[in-house]
């Protein structure tokens, strides 16, 4: 899943978003559909830093890239209570009880595999928590990044999922599904 899965199923989180005055959450997502929908990423843009999450969406697990080239440098927890939990929220609530799960939903923000891509000069390190689904590939984050295929991948135990938000997200979401978390 290399792109956020269906596009009916955008059109319709992006119109709860924007009646709700909230448009501005799904900006990531609309910025890395437009470039994977008009030429490859390693064609249209430069090799940048920025964070990542794995999101599990109803259809499956897609990739949520955030690039510091294109919006404001941010962390983890507020990547993931401004833009993921809301996405998350529209997603897989009804839109009248949105709003209550996207609060719950808020304080989790180590429940689904993460990482970050750092830059020192022109030299690029991804760190990772080890535990990217099956379905996302590493070459998926490095090209949603435009990242050079030598760069280095490291292990961090920061980016490790957590087991109480991931346990957390999976009762709020109702998923049988689990994925490593420590």
């Amino acid at each position: 899943m290399e792109a956020f899965v269906n596009p009916a199923v955008q059109r319709l989180v992006a119109e709860a978003l924007r009646r709700a005055n909230r448009h501005r959450v799904y900006r990531p997502i609309v910025a890395n559909q437009s470039r994977l929908e008009t030429r490859s990423l390693s064609e249209s843009a430069s090799a940048t830093d920025g964070i990542y999450y794995a999101m599990r969406a109803p259809s499956g697990w897609t990739l949520f890239a955030y690039r510091f080239d294109e919006f404001p440098e941010i962390d983890h927890s507020e990547l993931w209570e401004t833009h993921v939990a809301p996405i998350l929220a529209l997603r897989w609530a009804p839109s009248a009880k949105a709003a209550k799960l996207e609060a719950e939903l808020a304080s989790f923000p180590y429940a689904f595999p993460r990482g970050r891509v750092s830059r020192s000069g022109n030299r690029f390190l991804v760190s990772h928590g080890g535990d990217l689904p099956a379905s996302i590939t590493k070459s998926a984050v490095m090209r949603a990044f435009s990242l050079p295929p030598n760069t280095p991948w490291e292990l961090d135990n920061h980016e490790i999922c957590a087991e109480i938000d991931r346990d957390a997200v999976r009762r709020l979401l109702k998923l049988k599904e689990t994925w490593p978390a420590t």
